[in-house]
């Protein structure tokens, strides 16, 4: 009884101060609260967007690590193709499930959207600033940027979305399921956008190249699962869904 009453309370003293509220009092409020949700935003964007800088400042690196693993067969090793920079840019993914798992797809896809914002302006301006001392070789070509640009976000939009729809159940699923969704399909996109050429194909055994990438990041997406069970019982999830 006395709950109900309070609630009673509750309602009316809001009813009344909506009553008094004028028209300057709610715009003065709704912008607060744009300018807060602005800023939580921003605040995860800018923990994010030196993972993108970086990784764009380490693509002209080979990562050789991985090159143990297709038995010496040079033209298939991925040193051909995989830099330190997308190594290092592999960490998003975990990083934005993290960030989904607390806040839903949305709001992992806004932060997303304004980390790669940011990453374009500061490489925008290394390029005007080095621009007198660049050479006309130092610059990737066209075509492999709008590949990589392209295929990684389009990959991170859908991994966050695939992590976001298939929570709950089994604690691993989300994750994973996530992860290699979003390899897979930034894989399909950057292999064949690089590496074609009008109708035919560049010498090189892309399509092998793709296979190898998609093996090595399903392994890494495996690897992720003990860290994010780690950290389920200090991320909380958003809308619940079991703790999942």
């Amino acid at each position: 009884m006395s709950q109900g009453i309070e609630s009673e309370t509750v309602n009316v003293s809001e009813y009344f101060r909506k009553r008094e509220e004028t028209a300057a009092d709610r715009v003065r409020r709704q912008l607060q609260r744009a300018l807060y949700r602005s800023w939580q935003i921003l605040k995860y964007a800018l923990f994010v967007a030196p993972i993108f800088i970086t990784s764009i400042l380490l693509l002209d690196l080979p990562l050789r690590l991985y090159d143990g693993l297709t038995g010496g067969q040079d033209n298939i090793s991925p040193s051909n193709w995989l830099s330190w920079g997308e190594g290092l840019l592999v960490l998003s993914m975990p990083v934005l499930i993290c960030i989904t798992r607390c806040h839903g797809a949305v709001y992992a896809g806004r932060v997303m959207g304004v980390a790669w914002m940011l990453t374009a302006i500061a490489i925008v301006a290394m390029l005007f600033y080095l621009a007198p001392q660049l050479q006309p070789g130092d610059m990737p070509g066209v075509r492999f940027m709008v590949g990589f640009f392209v295929s990684w976000y389009i990959g991170q939009l859908i991994a966050v979305h695939i992590y976001d729809v298939t929570r709950g159940g089994r604690w691993w699923r989300a994750p994973f399921y996530g992860v290699v969704f979003g390899f897979g399909v930034q894989a399909l996109i950057y292999f064949p956008v690089v590496y074609s050429t009008g109708g035919g194909l560049q010498n090189v055994p892309w399509l092998s190249w793709l296979i190898v990438d998609f093996c090595i990041k399903a392994v890494l997406a495996l690897a992720f699962l003990p860290f994010y069970r780690s950290l389920r019982r200090s991320l909380r999830p958003h809308l619940g869904l079991g703790g999942y």
